[in-house]
Protein backbone atom coordinates (compact mmCIF):
# COMPACT_ATOMS: atom_id res chain seq x y z
CA UNK A 1 0.00 0.00 0.00
CA UNK A 2 1.40 3.36 -0.95
CA UNK A 3 1.75 6.31 1.40
CA UNK A 4 -1.59 8.08 1.75
CA UNK A 5 0.16 11.46 1.99
CA UNK A 6 1.19 11.30 -1.65
CA UNK A 7 -2.12 12.26 -3.23
CA UNK A 8 -2.94 12.28 -6.91
CA UNK A 9 -2.48 15.70 -8.48
CA UNK A 10 -3.46 17.40 -11.68
CA UNK A 11 -1.14 20.39 -11.49
CA UNK A 12 -1.96 23.73 -13.08
CA UNK A 13 0.51 25.53 -15.32
CA UNK A 14 3.58 26.42 -13.30
CA UNK A 15 5.03 29.85 -12.88
CA UNK A 16 7.34 30.46 -15.87
CA UNK A 17 10.40 30.65 -13.64
CA UNK A 18 9.85 27.17 -12.28
CA UNK A 19 9.40 25.83 -15.79
CA UNK A 20 12.77 27.22 -16.82
CA UNK A 21 14.48 25.52 -13.88
CA UNK A 22 12.75 22.21 -14.52
CA UNK A 23 13.97 22.30 -18.12
CA UNK A 24 17.51 22.76 -16.83
CA UNK A 25 17.26 19.75 -14.54
CA UNK A 26 15.57 17.57 -17.12
CA UNK A 27 18.10 18.46 -19.80
CA UNK A 28 20.83 17.22 -17.49
CA UNK A 29 18.95 14.07 -16.43
CA UNK A 30 16.89 13.24 -19.51
CA UNK A 31 13.10 13.12 -19.83
CA UNK A 32 10.42 15.78 -19.71
CA UNK A 33 8.04 17.11 -17.07
CA UNK A 34 4.36 16.24 -17.10
CA UNK A 35 1.35 16.07 -14.78
CA UNK A 36 1.26 12.75 -12.95
CA UNK A 37 0.31 10.95 -9.80
CA UNK A 38 2.15 11.31 -6.49
CA UNK A 39 0.78 8.19 -4.81
CA UNK A 40 -2.63 6.51 -5.01
CA UNK A 41 -5.20 8.75 -3.30
CA UNK A 42 -7.84 10.46 -5.44
CA UNK A 43 -7.68 13.87 -3.76
CA UNK A 44 -7.25 16.88 -6.09
CA UNK A 45 -4.35 19.05 -4.98
CA UNK A 46 -5.56 22.02 -7.02
CA UNK A 47 -8.35 22.80 -4.59
CA UNK A 48 -8.62 25.89 -2.48
CA UNK A 49 20.54 19.27 5.11
CA UNK A 50 20.65 17.20 7.97
CA UNK A 51 18.43 14.32 8.99
CA UNK A 52 15.76 15.06 11.58
CA UNK A 53 16.50 18.74 12.19
CA UNK A 54 15.76 21.91 10.20
CA UNK A 55 18.71 23.41 8.35
CA UNK A 56 17.94 27.02 9.28
CA UNK A 57 20.23 28.81 11.73
CA UNK A 58 19.09 29.93 15.19
CA UNK A 59 18.71 33.52 13.98
CA UNK A 60 16.60 32.40 11.02
CA UNK A 61 14.37 30.29 13.25
CA UNK A 62 13.51 33.26 15.48
CA UNK A 63 9.81 33.96 14.98
CA UNK A 64 9.32 30.94 12.73
CA UNK A 65 7.05 27.99 13.57
CA UNK A 66 8.32 24.64 14.81
CA UNK A 67 8.91 22.05 12.09
CA UNK A 68 10.00 19.27 14.45
CA UNK A 69 8.92 15.73 13.53
CA UNK A 70 7.94 12.64 15.55
CA UNK A 71 10.71 10.19 16.40
CA UNK A 72 9.58 7.60 13.83
CA UNK A 73 9.64 10.04 10.90
CA UNK A 74 12.94 11.12 9.36
CA UNK A 75 13.44 13.57 6.50
CA UNK A 76 16.74 13.98 4.70
CA UNK A 77 17.66 16.68 2.20
CA UNK A 78 20.74 15.81 0.16
CA UNK A 79 20.89 19.19 -1.53
CA UNK A 80 24.21 20.82 -2.40
CA UNK A 81 24.07 24.39 -1.12
CA UNK A 82 25.48 27.11 -3.39
CA UNK A 83 27.17 29.46 -0.91
CA UNK A 84 24.97 32.27 -2.24
CA UNK A 85 22.72 33.73 0.44
CA UNK A 86 19.67 34.14 -1.79
CA UNK A 87 19.81 30.65 -3.31
CA UNK A 88 20.52 28.93 -0.02
CA UNK A 89 17.61 30.79 1.60
CA UNK A 90 15.33 29.25 -1.06
CA UNK A 91 16.71 25.80 -0.22
CA UNK A 92 16.23 26.40 3.51
CA UNK A 93 12.63 27.59 3.23
CA UNK A 94 11.77 24.91 0.69
CA UNK A 95 12.98 22.33 3.19
CA UNK A 96 10.83 23.87 5.89
CA UNK A 97 7.79 23.67 3.60
CA UNK A 98 8.23 19.91 3.21
CA UNK A 99 8.91 19.48 6.93
CA UNK A 100 5.86 21.55 7.85
CA UNK A 101 3.66 19.50 5.53
CA UNK A 102 4.90 16.23 7.02
CA UNK A 103 4.58 17.58 10.56
CA UNK A 104 0.90 18.45 10.04
CA UNK A 105 0.27 15.08 8.35
CA UNK A 106 1.88 13.22 11.27
CA UNK A 107 -0.06 15.27 13.82
CA UNK A 108 -3.34 15.21 11.86
CA UNK A 109 -3.50 18.93 12.42
CA UNK A 110 -4.65 21.25 9.64
CA UNK A 111 -4.21 24.14 12.08
CA UNK A 112 -0.49 23.51 12.52
CA UNK A 113 1.19 26.77 11.58
CA UNK A 114 4.33 25.51 9.87
CA UNK A 115 3.09 24.35 6.45
CA UNK A 116 0.98 27.48 5.90
CA UNK A 117 3.87 29.70 7.02
CA UNK A 118 5.96 28.43 4.09
CA UNK A 119 3.29 28.28 1.37
CA UNK A 120 0.69 30.39 -0.45
CA UNK A 121 -1.86 30.16 -3.26
CA UNK A 122 -1.80 26.79 -5.05
CA UNK A 123 1.19 25.70 -2.94
CA UNK A 124 -0.97 26.07 0.17
CA UNK A 125 -3.94 24.23 -1.33
CA UNK A 126 -1.59 21.42 -2.41
CA UNK A 127 -0.33 21.05 1.17
CA UNK A 128 -3.88 21.09 2.57
CA UNK A 129 -4.90 18.29 0.18
CA UNK A 130 -1.94 16.15 1.28
CA UNK A 131 -2.70 16.61 4.98
CA UNK A 132 -6.43 15.96 4.49
CA UNK A 133 -5.56 12.70 2.71
CA UNK A 134 -3.85 11.45 5.87
CA UNK A 135 -6.57 12.65 8.21
CA UNK A 136 -9.45 11.20 6.19
CA UNK A 137 -7.61 7.92 5.63
CA UNK A 138 -6.63 7.53 9.27
CA UNK A 139 -2.93 7.24 8.42
CA UNK A 140 0.26 9.01 9.44
CA UNK A 141 3.60 8.96 7.60
CA UNK A 142 6.44 6.96 9.12
CA UNK A 143 9.93 5.96 8.00
CA UNK A 144 12.44 7.95 5.95
CA UNK A 145 11.57 10.53 3.31
CA UNK A 146 14.56 11.52 1.14
CA UNK A 147 14.95 14.57 -1.12
CA UNK A 148 17.89 14.89 -3.51
CA UNK A 149 19.08 16.40 -6.82
CA UNK A 150 17.88 19.83 -5.76
CA UNK A 151 18.30 22.83 -8.06
CA UNK A 152 17.50 26.47 -7.31
CA UNK A 153 17.21 29.52 -9.54
CA UNK A 154 16.49 33.03 -8.26
CA UNK A 155 14.75 35.44 -10.63
CA UNK A 156 14.92 38.93 -9.20
CA UNK A 157 14.46 39.86 -5.55
CA UNK A 158 11.22 37.99 -4.85
CA UNK A 159 10.82 35.19 -7.41
CA UNK A 160 12.57 31.84 -7.46
CA UNK A 161 12.15 28.19 -8.36
CA UNK A 162 13.13 24.95 -6.67
CA UNK A 163 13.22 21.55 -8.37
CA UNK A 164 13.92 18.39 -6.40
CA UNK A 165 13.72 14.62 -6.66
CA UNK A 166 12.17 12.52 -3.91
CA UNK A 167 12.76 8.89 -2.91
CA UNK A 168 9.84 7.33 -0.98
CA UNK A 169 11.06 3.74 -0.90
CA UNK A 170 11.47 3.84 2.89
CA UNK A 171 8.45 6.05 3.62
CA UNK A 172 5.29 4.23 4.72
CA UNK A 173 1.80 4.78 6.14
CA UNK A 174 0.84 3.76 9.66
CA UNK A 175 -2.78 3.06 10.56
CA UNK A 176 -3.61 5.08 13.67
CA UNK A 177 -6.25 2.61 14.87
CA UNK A 178 -4.13 -0.53 14.60
CA UNK A 179 -0.56 0.85 14.52
CA UNK A 180 -0.03 -1.39 11.51
CA UNK A 181 2.59 -0.06 9.09
CA UNK A 182 1.64 -0.51 5.45
CA UNK A 183 4.78 -0.99 3.40
CA UNK A 184 5.08 -0.60 -0.36
CA UNK A 185 7.03 -2.38 -3.06
CA UNK A 186 10.55 -0.86 -3.13
CA UNK A 187 10.70 -1.59 -6.86
CA UNK A 188 7.57 0.47 -7.57
CA UNK A 189 8.52 3.31 -9.91
CA UNK A 190 5.96 5.55 -8.15
CA UNK A 191 8.45 5.82 -5.28
CA UNK A 192 10.46 8.31 -7.34
CA UNK A 193 8.91 11.76 -7.59
CA UNK A 194 9.93 15.03 -9.23
CA UNK A 195 8.77 18.33 -7.69
CA UNK A 196 8.81 21.58 -9.64
CA UNK A 197 7.95 24.53 -7.39
CA UNK A 198 7.60 28.26 -7.93
CA UNK A 199 8.48 30.35 -4.87
CA UNK A 200 7.72 33.93 -3.92
CA UNK A 201 9.46 35.96 -1.23
CA UNK A 202 7.08 37.56 1.28
CA UNK A 203 7.42 41.05 2.71
CA UNK A 204 8.81 39.39 5.86
CA UNK A 205 11.59 37.76 3.83
CA UNK A 206 10.17 34.22 3.80
CA UNK A 207 10.37 32.17 0.60
CA UNK A 208 6.91 30.62 0.22
CA UNK A 209 5.97 27.82 -2.17
CA UNK A 210 3.31 29.38 -4.41
CA UNK A 211 2.90 26.68 -7.05
CA UNK A 212 3.68 22.95 -7.14
CA UNK A 213 3.84 20.53 -10.04
CA UNK A 214 4.44 16.85 -9.32
CA UNK A 215 5.59 14.05 -11.61
CA UNK A 216 5.58 10.39 -10.58
CA UNK A 217 6.98 8.07 -11.58
CA UNK A 218 9.93 10.29 -12.44
CA UNK A 219 12.54 8.45 -14.45
CA UNK A 220 14.84 11.46 -14.00
CA UNK A 221 15.07 10.58 -10.30
CA UNK A 222 15.58 6.82 -10.56
CA UNK A 223 19.00 5.31 -9.78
Amino acid sequence: MSRIEGTSVTARSLHAAAGVLAATLLTACGGSASNAKDGDSAADANTSGASGTPSATADEVRGRPDTGLPADLDMTFAWSKTGKASSDAVYADGEQFFRGLKRASARHDLKDRAYSFYSSRQGLSYAVAQIKGNIEGGFVPTGTDRYFKGKVAVFGKDSAALVTCRDQRKLFSKDLKTDKVHTSDPDDAENFVLYNMAMKKSSEGIWKVSEVEVKAPAEECMP
